[in-house]
């Protein structure tokens, strides 16, 4: 581990050498391991250590950078050293802001994750591979399991005397089913997290086979307009697509349909609250701090369908002439907007009782893929390739493929007519979109 004292004492010297009296450092330590088997051996393994360390200075309201994956006393002088003369090329442009520091800090669970060896990695992917061909005799080449862990360190100080460290780690297991039947062959696949020591292979196996044996004998939909429930998953991926339409950042640029006009005014249907949390219990990666080092905290940006408030770091917050929501994102020297733990909360049915609400003839949606290529966050249009299964008797029916959802973003948001109750397991991150299932009223089918 680096001993980032070291590396602040040495930046102090050179800072007072150079004449800098504002500058902040930015240290990220990683590591990383995950193997997968092909096969019943294993065919990929990987180990990675990395670490960043970027430097800011600021003089005359503009902000030099530099960053360096070597970090060492010698390395924190070259880029004190290198972000001061960066300044020199900028000219113009909105003013950098500076963190002063006073702010409070609420205490995080603490995370003293402690990486496994590679060996029990390997023995994990190996002990699910060979759980999941006994599984079913259907299972065929593809069929991959594999297992991973990461731990992560994020250090922070500023010349104002803002000290901050954050550690966080997690481990997860999966098996990748592809089971081959009268020639066709379909695919599913389950994980588990932070549980080495205790994971169900075969529940893992058995789920995995039972969603690629729930997928043959797909049909494609009538082109229509239904009722759609979407599996929480595929509400976390709109979710993902979308969350920069909520940056403040990007409002002032004209890159996001909400404004300033939109603020405390129904956005949505006023079943939907969404909150940004980065103290979500169960995650081990929560941050007190964001990417500047100010102070987090947990947020409504939509309250019961009322737009709330934009997410802010400190330089979107002054050009909008407020206050940051300390949600700023870090990239190396690199400063951008983030959410945490983004979340659609949950509402009161379960999976069946949606299912009811629906309505036979609804249409299930398990799967949603290409929205780097059919979602546009500046307008908020989407276009998405699905599958998923139609709504009969009350219950999950046939499987269904190749349909395409499209609409708006918002539009979809004014939809929710009712929200699931459970929000599925999640593995450990800096950055989660979650949400339960999701009845939406009236929904663009594109099939036959």
């Amino acid at each position: 581990m680096i001993d980032f004292k070291r590396i602040i004492e040495a930046a102090k010297e050179c800072a007072a050498e150079l004449g800098i009296s504002q500058y902040e450092l930015y240290l990220t330590e990683n590591e990383d391991v995950s193997t997968e088997t092909f096969r019943h051996e294993i065919e990929e393994f990987s180990f990675g250590v990395t670490a960043n360390l970027s430097a800011r200075v600021f003089l005359d309201g503009k902000a030099g950078s530099a960053s360096s994956g070597s970090v060492s006393e010698e390395a924190v002088r070259a880029l004190l050293k290198n972000a001061k003369d960066n300044l020199a090329v900028i000219s113009g442009g909105e003013k950098a802001v500076f963190y002063g520091g006073g702010g409070i800090y609420r205490e995080a669970v603490a995370c003293d994750y402690a990486m496994p060896s590679s060996g029990r990695l390997k023995d994990a992917a190996l002990h699910l591979c060979e759980t999941l061909y006994r599984a079913d005799g259907n299972v065929a080449d593809g069929a991959a399991c594999g297992a991973w862990a990461g731990c992560h360190r994020i250090c922070l100080y500023n010349s104002s005397g803002v000290s901050l460290e954050r550690r966080g780690g997690g481990e997860g297991v999966y098996a990748y089913a592809v089971l081959a039947k009268d020639g066709e062959k379909q695919s599913g696949v389950h994980s588990a997290y932070n549980c080495l020591q205790d994971y169900d292979a075969k529940a893992i196996c058995d789920r995995a086979i039972e969603k690629a044996n729930d997928r043959f004998g797909a049909t494609v939909p009538e082109t229509g307009m239904y009722n759609l429930i979407l599996e929480g998953k595929q509400m976390e991926s709109i979710l993902s697509a979308f969350a920069s339409v909520f940056f403040g950042e990007r409002a002032a640029r004209g890159l996001s349909p909400l404004s300033k006009e939109n603020l405390d005014t129904a956005v949505a249907s006023e079943k939907v609250t969404l909150t940004d949390d980065p103290f979500m219990e169960g995650n081990s990666h929560q941050m007190p701090f964001d990417g500047e080092g100010v102070p987090t905290y947990t947020k409504a940006v939509v309250e019961k369908g009322i737009f709330k408030t934009f997410l802010y770091n400190l330089k979107s917050a002054e050009m909008a002439g407020t206050t940051t929501t300390g949600n700023a994102a870090r990239q190396g020297s690199n400063i951008g907007t983030k959410v945490y733990n983004f979340r659609l909360e949950p509402g009161e049915y379960s999976r069946e009782e949606l299912f009811a609400k629906a309505g036979d003839g609804s249409i299930f949606v398990t799967e949603m893929k290409g929205f780097h290529a059919g979602a546009n966050d500046v307008t908020g249009d989407f276009s998405i390739e699905s599958a998923g299964f139609l709504v009969e008797g009350g219950k999950k029916g046939r499987a269904l493929k190749s349909f395409t959802v499209a609409g708006n973003f918002f539009d979809l948001l004014k939809k929710v007519t009712a929200l699931g109750n459970e929000i599925e397991e999640h593995g450990p991150g800096y950055t989660r979109y979650l949400s339960p299932d999701v009845l939406l009223s009236d929904m663009k089918v594109a099939g036959k």
